[in-house]
């Protein structure tokens, strides 16, 4: 069941949004997930595969 007040307008979900590619991350940024994964005992996420 459409209500004629929904079906008129439709809204995008990401209007108002930033869209595009993002920043990469900073090295302090990438040191600080370093530091919390050791500390948390992930050792599985420290080392990327390339």
């Amino acid at each position: 069941m459409k209500t004629a007040g929904n079906a008129d307008h439709r809204e995008p979900w990401n209007k108002g949004k930033i869209v595009g590619q993002k920043a990469p991350f900073k090295l302090k940024d990438i040191w600080a997930l370093h530091v919390r994964l050791q500390i948390e005992g992930r050792v599985r996420e420290l080392h990327c595969s390339t």
